[in-house]
């Protein structure tokens, strides 16, 4: 199994717009007619990945690039 997502990047990445009383983080994305959106955008870290799939997965693999983090499983 594989997830695949961006990590947030100064400058790069739209900016977190606030966060919840759950941690959870939201954006506000324009689209193209102009109407504006809070949008649902967490990063979880590695350490999140991987305390949430160990349950599931007789292995794990976690690569952190640039802009983008890549998280690969295996079924017991």
């Amino acid at each position: 199994m594989t997830l695949l997502d961006n990590l947030y990047v100064a400058g790069s990445s739209t900016p977190v717009a606030g966060t919840d009383s759950e941690g959870n983080s939201w954006q506000r994305r324009r689209l193209a007619d102009g109407s504006e959106h809070r949008v649902l955008k967490n990063f979880p870290t590695e350490d999140e990945l991987r305390g949430a799939i160990a349950p599931f997965a007789a292995s794990m693999d976690y690569v952190r690039l640039d802009y983008f983090w890549l998280f690969c499983w295996t079924k017991p």
